[in-house]
């Protein structure tokens, strides 16, 4: 909150009529809470994209009639909130508000690009005026601190398509026929039960209580858990050792279903894990930022032009970046399951590693440093022995990623 605002404990404000699910929010501030301007809070599934809620101050409260709380998602039904006030006073200069932070609070990636393009040019200032010396380290700690973190989001987010796409594969095989003269699984089942029972007999109600559609409608996990509890029902048919037989099928099934669940259920977990540890270091990023220009005006006050030399406003606007082009070679080098090129395209910030196996879909694999020309394939990730793999990189920075960089084909061992 602005300081001086009067010895506020608690907040309730009404949201717009019509909002679903959430009548009011009320919003406890620890007490003795300093200049508070971030909170992260967790809004109910279902709530709208709200952008700005409005909140009347008391009266009395000084030079500030309205705070704006700008409302922006940083992960799946999480939102961060930014309390900006609004003085009676006039706008003093173009650096009254922190422009480091108000550009990237809704651009995380961002963040990354603005210190990678920073560091040099401070470090410029510093060869030439002692005077930036202390703030060259700030921005060194907080560089150490943001780059391992913003590569675990990567890489977590590099994880979560691959996941969905196995655990929708693994459902659409239930249904899918290998080739026109040969039935699908769930009519290989439908039809072995059959064999045993009579069709639509009080057993076969028992086993199937919708027939096929008992296992291929409703949710994910409805489907997951009507799956499993099909492959128990047999298993307790004991008097037809057939159908118990196929219900040990149906069960391993499931539960390679339910593990691939398992791990988009965990991908997502960390990719929201990896956001909200990196909001903070964002934060604190772009007050050393801020701070930056404070020394640079104090060294410059006679040419204070020169502060501009210190970061690239267009790429805070970011409406001149462009996604970078691809990367113009790529090597494969199995040893250390490393892609590497030889030079970064401009404007990319980060290099990804991808591949695409026989019948199968591209699947971004890991996510490099900023500024490395190589990416290492994690050892979690596994080639089957004996197919022929496609492997590339592309190049990424905070507006997308590349087309795909000169493919290599590899046959894994």
């Amino acid at each position: 909150m602005p300081v001086g605002t009067p010895d506020v404990r608690c907040l309730n404000w009404q949201l717009p009529v019509g909002t679903p699910d959430v009548p009011r929010l009320n919003w406890q501030l620890p007490v003795g809470t300093p200049d508070v301007r971030r909170l992260n809070w967790q809004l109910p599934v279902g709530t709208p994209d709200i952008r700005c809620l409005n909140w009347q101050l008391p009266v009395g409260t000084p030079d500030v009639r309205r705070l704006n709380f700008i409302v922006g998602f940083v992960a799946r039904d999480t939102l961060f909130i930014r309390a900006e006030h609004k003085s009676i006073m006039p706008d003093l200069s173009k650096y009254a508000e922190n422009q480091f932070d108000s550009a990237t609070a809704e651009r995380l990636s961002l963040m990354g690009e603005v210190l990678a393009d920073t560091r040099p040019r401070l470090a410029l200032a510093t060869s030439t005026n002692p005077g930036f010396t202390a703030i060259l380290g700030s921005l060194d700690a907080v560089i150490a601190l943001w780059n391992p973190a913003e590569t675990a989001r990567a890489n977590a987010e590099a994880t979560l398509p691959a996941a969905t796409f196995s655990l929708n594969d693994k459902l659409a095989s239930l249904t899918r026929k290998p080739d026109a003269d040969t039935n699908s699984l769930l009519e290989t089942w439908d039809t072995a039960i059959r064999g045993q029972v009579a069709y639509q007999g009080p057993t076969y109600n028992l086993l199937l209580p919708n027939g096929r559609e008992t296992l291929t409608t409703g949710s994910i996990e409805t489907q997951l858990d009507e799956g499993r509890d099909f492959g128990v029902r047999l298993s307790q048919q004991s008097s037809k050792p057939t159908l118990v037989s196929l219900g040990m099928v149906v069960t391993t099934f499931y539960n390679a279903a339910r593990a691939l669940r398992t791990a988009q259920t965990t991908a997502k977990s960390a990719i929201e894990t990896a956001l909200m540890a990196l909001e903070p270091i964002r934060f604190q990023a772009a007050a050393v930022l801020y701070s930056m220009v404070g020394v640079g005006m104090s060294l410059w006050g006679t040419t204070p032009d020169r502060v501009d030399t210190l970061f690239d406003v267009n790429l805070l606007r970011s409406t001149q970046q462009v996604i970078p082009g691809a990367p113009v070679d790529t090597l494969w080098t199995p040893a250390n399951r490393r892609l590497t090129t030889t030079a970064l395209p401009a404007g990319a910030t980060r290099l990804e590693a991808w591949r695409e196996g026989p019948g199968g879909m591209p699947e971004l694999l890991a996510i490099g440093n900023p500024g490395e020309l190589f990416v290492e394939i994690p050892a979690t990730v596994t080639f089957d022995s004996g197919d022929l793999y496609q492997l590339w990189l592309q190049a990424r920075n905070s507006r997308g990623s590349s087309p795909a960089g000169p493919k290599q084909n590899w046959t894994a061992p």
